[in-house]
């Protein structure tokens, strides 16, 4: 198994000529993308709650407002996967983090049973 931060799909998300050339240019599309991964937990931007994410993350760059948009469009992306399982945004970091080990200990158990 092999769990990764991020994914192939995300860059359509950033790329400043939109989706479609985004996969023209690495000579792929979106369903070959999706389809390279079982499932997609999808961690909302505490920005949608509220919560600043502006905290001295020198790798974050956007602000809260471009967080959501950025959110959204990687959200409308993946969404599309058949495994999507959305982990919504909590004041609670711990509930959040609780609700996604959940999910991944399901994706977990139902690949080992078949």
């Amino acid at each position: 198994m092999l769990l990764c931060d991020r994914g192939t799909v995300d860059g359509a998300a950033y790329w400043p000529d939109g989706t479609a050339e985004f996969f023209a240019q690495a000579g792929t599309t979106l369903d070959a993308e999706l389809a390279r991964y079982d499932a997609v937990l999808h961690f909302e931007t505490a920005a949608v709650g509220g919560s600043s994410i502006e905290g001295g993350n020198r790798w974050r760059t956007e602000n809260d407002d471009d967080a959501i948009a950025l959110d959204r469009r990687l959200r409308a992306l993946w969404s599309g996967h058949p495994g999507f399982h959305l982990v919504p945004h909590h004041s609670s970091f711990l509930h959040k983090i609780t609700i996604g080990l959940s999910i991944l200990e399901s994706v977990v158990a139902a690949r080992r049973s078949r």
